[in-house]
């Protein structure tokens, strides 16, 4: 199948069991055979995205001054936002998570999937760069620290 062996380098958990695994490895399709729709739906969008792909190498290989490498560094933050949560390196269980994006990226409810009860809630925000806090967001952190945090439920 085309699409898994592009993709050999990324990984999943598996929603039962939790264990890794590697989405190359993973039969998607019985027989690896598509039906007739699904097999246009999929080779018109793997054109999209070769299009996609070859319109960023077209701006990759242009000149656009500071302009262009800032907008990159936000576009790449925005994409790591959300990615974040399929690298090794993050720590918590992504079932756990909760995104948010904006002001903060997600809420964490710490134990929910491995224990049924939660032990910590942890708000995250992604940075990549040189990006730092915005003045809002050491603004919540510091209420956050200041315990100024209350629960409410509606009815």
């Amino acid at each position: 199948m085309k699409i898994i062996d592009q993709i050999k380098e990324y990984n999943s958990v598996c929603p039962h069991c939790e264990s890794k695994l590697n989405l190359s490895e993973v039969e998607v399709f019985e027989d690896k055979k598509f039906e007739a729709n699904s097999l246009e739906f999929y080779e018109s969008e793997l054109k999209k995205v070769q299009k996609q792909k070859e319109r960023i190498e077209g701006l990759q290989n242009g000149n656009f001054g500071w302009l262009a490498n800032n907008t990159k560094a936000v576009n790449v933050g925005f994409i790591m936002e959300r990615m974040v949560l399929t690298l090794d390196s993050f720590n918590y269980n992504h079932n756990d998570c909760r995104p948010m994006f904006d002001p903060l990226d997600y809420l964490i409810f710490e134990g929910l999937t491995d224990k049924g009860y939660v032990e910590n809630i942890t708000f995250v925000d992604v940075k990549t760069g040189k990006a730092r806090l915005t003045d809002g967001q050491h603004r919540i952190k510091q209420t956050i620290i200041d315990k100024n945090v209350k629960f409410r439920s509606y009815e």
